[in-house]
């Protein structure tokens, strides 16, 4: 009998509606991935033994990058999955090395932080760097740069007008005249230049991204194409910062940093979607803190956490930084999630000398 349908695995095979021989590549990869996340490392080797061996590069590539901290002692470097993805036979990876990697080569190696979710030391390093700030009374601001930001980088190359169009339908659920879309661009290239932490799509993102069955397949406005249009994009500002991937609020948070945050700031103020209510029962401090709620993203209006609101935040958001500038001083922790325009807000915060934390989605899925 088939030890891994033991193990409750036929439920899993049931659940995909095909038998174990007959899952696709990507199936396998998903269930790898599911497996790992999920911290049953015993089930995760029995899979890995019976699919990573017929995976092709880039399937192996991408469970290699997932459960890297299960199956090596000590993470692999940027540089390793890099040279891997460049190797590998397809017009993604070399365009990546010719047009992209190059972008990337000028950053300091004391600045280069892109691969802290494999080093528990620089990790740790970062958290002090941030809490130090907050010691000292000094402004700092960190920064991300996701997929989505291309509304800030359009170059009619990757992204053109109905990437635009695409964004502000998925975030607001209605276009914005020319004249308000160019404003937001401008105060967001602007906030940039205030990071003193900056995370920037990385070859990471292409690895997980990059679809199995056609991985050459990247159309204008499509997501590869978002990716490379915010990295080309990014480019100019990478100098004199800590470089970060995009989605590294997905590590470098958790309960005790944010014990730690609480424990340093004098005051902390959470900008989000989410009810205040919510907010307040997950703070480690509820007394320091201080809630903004903003208009939230359209997919978030009609959920129970989400902050109710009869218009859109490119219509409201100056109100919101004149609230941010009125309260912010040195001390003062703002925890930031609120998409293309939070990198607004957290731009203001540090004007006026807070520590402001572009921590997005991790909020959301802490508090709910």
């Amino acid at each position: 009998r088939d030890p891994l349908w033991s193990r409750g695995l036929g439920d899993v095979y049931k659940r995909q509606g095909v038998g174990r021989d007959s899952l696709k590549e990507s199936q396998k990869v998903k269930l790898l991935s599911r497996f790992t996340w999920g911290g049953d490392i015993e089930l995760f080797k029995a899979l890995y033994s019976c699919f990573y061996p017929a995976l092709s590069e880039l399937g192996k590539l991408k469970i290699d990058l997932v459960c890297n901290s299960l199956i090596y002692e000590n993470g692999k470097p940027a540089s390793y999955y890099e040279k891997r993805f460049v190797d590998l036979p397809y017009q993604i990876s070399e365009h990546y090395l010719s047009n992209i990697a190059p972008l990337f080569k000028e950053i300091d190696a004391s600045n280069d932080y892109r691969d802290i979710r494999f080093g528990k030391d620089r990790l740790r390093e970062l958290r002090c760097y941030i809490l130090e700030f907050i010691v000292k009374g000094k402004p700092c601001a960190y920064i991300r740069l996701g997929d989505g930001e291309c509304y800030g980088f359009v170059d009619n190359n990757y992204v053109d007008s109905q990437g635009v169009a695409r964004q502000e339908l998925h975030w607001w659920g209605e276009l914005l005249t020319p004249a308000h879309r160019e404003q937001l661009r401008c105060e967001f290239l602007s906030a940039l230049c205030s990071a003193n932490i900056l995370g920037v799509p990385t070859v990471f993102r292409l690895i997980k991204d990059s679809k199995l069955n056609y991985p050459d397949n990247y159309p204008v406005n499509g997501l590869i194409s978002r990716l490379c249009c915010v990295m080309s994009g990014a480019a100019p500002f990478l100098s004199d910062k800590k470089i970060v991937e995009d989605q590294s609020n997905l590590f470098l948070f958790n309960a005790d940093f944010l014990v730690s945050l609480f424990d340093a700031a004098e005051r902390v103020c959470v900008i989000s979607g989410l009810k205040s209510e919510l907010v307040s029962q997950w703070a480690p401090e509820p007394k320091k803190l201080k809630c903004i709620e903003i208009p939230t993203h359209r997919l978030l209006r009609n959920e129970h956490a989400g902050a109710i609101s009869e218009t859109i935040l490119p219509y409201v958001y100056k109100d919101y930084v004149n609230e941010i500038k009125s309260i912010a001083g040195p001390g003062m922790v703002f925890l930031v999630s609120a998409g293309f325009i939070g990198k607004i807000f957290v731009s203001a915060a540090a004007e006026q000398g807070a520590v402001a934390l572009d921590v997005g989605q991790y909020l959301v899925t802490a508090v709910r």
